[in-house]
């Protein structure tokens, strides 16, 4: 049995995804239609993931701004600092009751 023509199907079905004005739908479409296994994919535009992915961006800043603290407290002294602890704890703090607010607001 020929692999070949079932390939080429999913190629060709994968470039006609990639070039679609809704790629994450159409390649989500091909892999279903191809394997029978669905894929959910969230909608870009949804409010509810337009804050999630605001929530995990400032996640994000709030690591790259601890872990520029931590390097920065290393040149100055060999060991971690109390306040150094306590300013991440801080930071932390408010991305921490952010994403409380988020979940309960969407369980």
């Amino acid at each position: 049995m020929s692999y070949f023509p079932l390939v080429s199907k999913f190629l060709i079905g994968l470039l006609s995804a990639l070039v679609s004005t809704n790629q994450p739908a159409a390649i989500s479409n091909l892999v279903e239609k191809t394997t029978g296994v669905s894929v959910e994919i969230p909608n870009p535009y949804d409010p509810i993931e337009v804050e999630y992915l605001k929530l995990l961006a400032e996640d994000d800043a709030a690591q790259a701004e601890a872990d520029q603290w931590i390097l920065e407290d290393r040149r100055m002294t060999n060991a971690s600092s109390p306040t150094l602890t306590l300013r991440i704890k801080q930071r932390f703090d408010s991305v921490k009751k952010d994403y409380e607010n988020f979940l309960q607001r969407n369980p």
